[in-house]
């Protein structure tokens, strides 16, 4: 007789169902509903890291116009 072994969905709610897919970032099991959320989660995050950066990247390009410090932002970029 053999057993099989089934992981259930890693998501913090009360969800009963199996997971099926492996999120390789943190490594938890999901069922195809929740991952789809996990993603979603995951792409906001990021829109907000990339907001972030370009708000911080356009402060150093409006500081550097008024300073002599262009060859340090060309270094960043590099």
């Amino acid at each position: 007789m053999t057993s099989s072994t089934c992981k259930q969905c890693g998501k913090e709610s009360d969800c009963k169902k199996a997971g099926v897919t492996n999120c390789e970032g943190c490594s938890q099991i999901f069922c195809n509903e929740n991952f789809n959320d996990h993603r979603r989660s995951l792409d906001k995050e990021m829109n907000l890291i990339f907001s972030k950066y370009n708000h911080f990247k356009n402060t150093i390009i409006q500081e550097s116009i008024n300073s002599n410090i262009q060859p340090l932002i060309q270094e960043i970029d590099d």
